[in-house]
């Protein structure tokens, strides 16, 4: 069953999706979505992951981006601190890594800014245009960079008239010490009828007396029609993932050391007897190829429209050390 959620506030132009959730599980498995907290408070930095995978064509040349760091916020002896994905972003910016995170005029991000309209890669610009006679016009308003936080996509409790949880951008998403952060472009809209978006893969792994046990699961989301101003937002559960082919997880330390890896069968399971610390943080990559897809189908505005997104994109999971 999917989640249906409302979003209340009108869609920015090119909107940068932001949405996750789950506040106590750390992995991709139950719903695909938690509800954000209270954030925590700190008195000194965080380490936690970005992941920044694109999967499509960008406006100009054919390079893609797939990019993980891991990336330090906050200072030292300043009691009281909190975090969100948008001082995150404004870390993983200033890492000088190649990659900048934009707002919609091609600049980096501020402290001022609620969303990310863009990533830079050099000079190629990652952003939602799928094709060049509609540009960024309101044909594409639900085409965008969408984060998830731990596998799952962050929202808000609702307000005003409206009672259902809504979407969350990089100002109100708080982040923990150790989270992984990941942006994907995505295009949730309908294909033949049905909606359609990126399938989010990830994998759930979780550590018991000594066994770590990893599980592939799947969730995607979509919208459906628009009623007044508001329109549902449907996000799937997680369920098993069943790859076409065996893959192999690879489990690292917060300092990005690998500490041993886990054979998957075609069920996307498997499990590996391995001594890893209460008091760290580790973290699981399956290693895949880079699958796009190419579809056809309608936009918001009912206009048939294709683009080309990643199918499946796997990324680093935080364990969970039960």
């Amino acid at each position: 069953m999917s989640k249906r959620i409302k979003k209340a506030f009108a869609i920015l132009m090119a909107l940068v999706m932001v949405f996750a959730m789950s506040t106590t599980a750390f992995a991709a498995s139950g719903t695909g979505y938690y509800e954000v907290g209270s954030a925590a408070t700190y008195s000194n930095p965080i380490t936690v992951k970005v992941v920044v995978q694109s999967g499509k064509t960008p406006t100009s040349g054919s390079a893609y981006i797939n990019d993980v760091r891991t990336i330090t916020v906050g200072q030292s002896g300043v009691s009281g601190q909190t975090f969100t994905v948008r001082d995150a972003m404004i870390a993983y910016n200033a890492g000088g890594y190649g990659i900048t995170a934009c707002d919609n005029t091609g600049n980096a991000i501020t402290s001022t800014s609620d969303y990310i309209y863009q990533f830079k890669k050099g000079i190629t610009a990652f952003a939602p245009s799928f094709s060049g006679t509609h540009g960024y016009s309101s044909a594409f308003l639900l085409d965008g960079w969408m984060f998830r936080v731990n596998g799952k996509l962050p929202v808000q409790a609702g307000t005003g008239s409206s009672s259902d949880p809504q979407g969350t951008d990089i100002v109100h998403t708080p982040i923990a010490d150790g989270d992984v952060i990941m942006f994907y472009m995505d295009y949730p809209w309908k294909e033949n009828g049905v909606r359609q978006s990126v399938d989010f893969i990830s994998a759930d792994a979780n550590y018991t007396n000594g066994e770590l046990n990893i599980q592939l699961k799947t969730s995607n989301s979509w919208f459906g029609e628009w009623t007044g101003n508001t329109f549902p937002w449907h996000i799937e559960s997680y369920s098993n993932y069943t790859p076409a082919n065996k893959y192999s997880a690879t489990v690292y330390n917060s300092a990005g050391t690998s500490v041993g890896s886990v054979v998957l069968d075609l069920t996307g399971a498997g499990s590996k007897s391995i001594t890893l610390s209460a008091n760290e943080t580790y973290y699981v990559k399956v290693a895949g190829v880079r699958a796009t897809k190419t579809i056809t189908g309608k936009n918001a505005n009912n206009n048939t429209i294709s683009c080309s997104y990643l199918a499946r994109p796997i990324a680093y999971d935080r364990i969970t050390m039960d």
